[in-house]
């Protein structure tokens, strides 16, 4: 028999990253409120087809899976254009060569999870706390507080597979 290359864990988390791959692509793009369309860089509105999924916090360990690959803490960035000889605001966020984008881009993606969990920055005195936090720390704090259940299933669209084993051992099925 022979050995598997990839594990039935790492296929199912392939799929769900292809799943949130799919819906960021598709996912309109809006700059401070103008529509750029869907084949827009979300750093820079420029219409391109050079465009990547960007993990906005994971490249730093910041944020753990099925986390960091939502659809949430991930954006469409345009990326080295051999045409123009130019980077794109993928390599400038990850390689840390324009700060004030990868603020921004932290900002838009860490709102966009909170508004997922229905948590509006301001509404109360918790609230106002948490938006005094830095991006990647109410990224954190999600994480870290929001209990393991089916509401983080269900908003981070995850299916029951995702993730999770499930081999026979002696005839029973375990996960």
């Amino acid at each position: 028999m022979a050995i598997p290359k990839r594990s039935a864990k790492n296929i199912a988390w392939q799929a769900y990253k292809m799943r949130e791959r799919l819906e960021v692509m598709k996912r309109p793009v809006f700059i401070d409120g103008l529509p750029y369309g869907t084949h827009a860089c979300e750093g820079c509105g420029k219409q391109t087809d050079y465009l990547q999924v960007a993990h906005i916090f994971a490249r730093r360990q910041i944020v753990g899976e099925p986390w960091a690959s939502s659809r949430y803490l991930t954006m469409k960035l345009c990326f080295y254009n051999p045409f123009e000889d130019k980077i794109g605001c993928h390599e400038k966020i990850d390689g840390y060569k324009d700060k004030a984008l990868r603020e921004r881009l932290e900002e838009r993606a860490a709102s966009r999870l909170l508004a997922a969990f229905g948590i509006v920055i301001g509404s109360d005195l918790w609230n106002t706390l948490l938006g005094t936090m830095t991006p990647d720390g109410r990224v954190r704090w999600m994480e870290s507080h929001v209990s393991r259940d089916t509401e983080i299933r269900d908003v981070l669209h995850l299916r029951p597979t995702d993730g999770v084993v499930r081999e026979k051992k002696h005839g029973v099925q375990s996960s």
